[in-house]
């Protein structure tokens, strides 16, 4: 009988003390940005201007400075109904950099689009740009064959 109450109690606190440390791991980061999709179309990124050289502007490196996403507004999704009064509403520009490779977006050029992806915190300042944010991209599905 002691054995019993004994392994029962063991048992008892094995699991009190497993369960919080499981939950902990199911849990998704909190600093994580909310997957989102955008609606717009997709338009090469204009160059900078030359400062005045004769040479020609060397081309961009980065995949954020080579598309940009125009017309841009939050696709409206077919699974949820009303936002939730206490959920924060994703910031909105008109105008995005995508972060994304060429061999996605090239094809898709003049087209209006969808995107889904995450908006991307800027590590500094850009350069060029301004302040446009930008889109990493995960999938562009076309709607429409032109822009219009």
């Amino acid at each position: 009988m002691r054995r019993s109450i004994w392994r029962l109690a063991n048992l008892a606190l094995f699991t009190a003390s497993t369960v919080p440390l499981l939950a902990q791991g199911s849990q998704a980061p909190a600093s994580a940005p909310p997957m989102l999709a955008l609606t717009g179309c997709i338009a090469a990124a204009p160059t900078p201007a030359n400062s005045g050289n004769a040479a020609p502007a060397t081309p961009s490196t980065s995949v954020a400075d080579r598309y940009v996403l125009t017309k841009a507004a939050v696709a409206p999704s077919p699974t949820e109904g009303q936002p939730a009064a206490n959920q924060p509403k994703p910031p909105i520009a008109t105008q995005y950099r995508l972060n994304g490779s060429d061999s996605m977006l090239a094809p898709f050029v003049a087209h209006q689009v969808k995107v889904t992806g995450k908006i991307e915190e800027p590590a500094s300042k850009p350069a060029s740009g301004g302040n446009m944010p930008t889109f990493k991209v995960d999938a562009v599905r076309m709607l429409e064959a032109t822009c219009s």
